[in-house]
């Protein structure tokens, strides 16, 4: 049976090696381990990045009509060499729009086109460590028109937070009724499984409806593939 020491502390202090240098693992003084969170341990080795789409009280035009392959409201692409792992999504609608059906969904796809009609987001993807130890490898869209038939190949629609009817509220005084278009949220926290994407592929967020704006958020970890798989 293996014995595995760790330093029994309770009290606030911390102590410090250097970078490389063998530590003893923290635990309590009855043994218990003090372990950090592996998505923590990205972020702080610069491994995680985000992109806002839509800015401060200026949001996003998101596609208009019923959601259509090749055409995500996001669309972050991976390239070969690299994988990433969804961490965050959040959809916000400041208007919604003309009453009609919305298509809310995110897929993560095997597949890669990187010639697509939209707006280039690639250097508005920000380090999650505010120093910016590092860039990102993906490639990012938003408001595509044309692009990768994404459903097709390895594919899978991994979050679709509502499917349904979406009153034409926001962007002023009209309240509204369904609660998921005033904010909806995904977390790889709530996830059972989180989709692994292999470059080349690629993460889509779809946010479909009849001339509304918005603002979308994703966070994700990313490595070297060599380093992961």
């Amino acid at each position: 049976m293996s014995l595995i020491k760790g330093k029994g502390i309770h009290t606030t202090g911390s102590s410090f090696g250097s970078e490389g240098a063998d530590v003893y693992a923290r635990a309590t003084r009855d043994g218990a381990l003090f372990t950090a969170d592996w998505y923590l341990a990205q972020a702080l080795a610069g491994n995680c990045f985000a992109l806002n789409s839509g800015l401060l009280t200026t949001p996003d035009t998101l596609n208009a009509g019923a959601a259509a392959d090749g055409e995500p409201d996001v669309l972050i692409n991976v390239p070969a060499g690299t994988t990433i792992i969804p961490a965050y999504i959040g959809i916000q609608y400041e208007d919604s729009g003309t009453a009609l059906v919305l298509d809310c969904f995110a897929v993560a796809s095997n597949q890669w086109d990187d010639v697509i009609t939209g707006t280039a987001e690639t250097t508005n993807i920000k380090n999650m460590r505010m120093d910016a130890p590092r860039g990102s490898s993906c490639h990012a869209y938003s408001g595509a028109s044309a692009g990768a038939t994404l459903e097709t190949g390895n594919f899978v629609e991994f979050w679709r937070p509502f499917a349904g009817f979406g009153e034409d509220a926001f962007n002023g005084s009209t309240g509204w009724v369904n609660p998921a278009i005033n904010g909806c949220y995904w977390s790889v926290k709530d996830a059972v499984v989180p989709p692994i994407i292999k470059g080349q592929g690629a993460l889509a967020i779809f946010a479909g409806g009849q001339a509304q704006k918005g603002f979308i958020t994703v966070i994700w970890v990313e490595l070297p593939t060599a380093s992961l798989l």
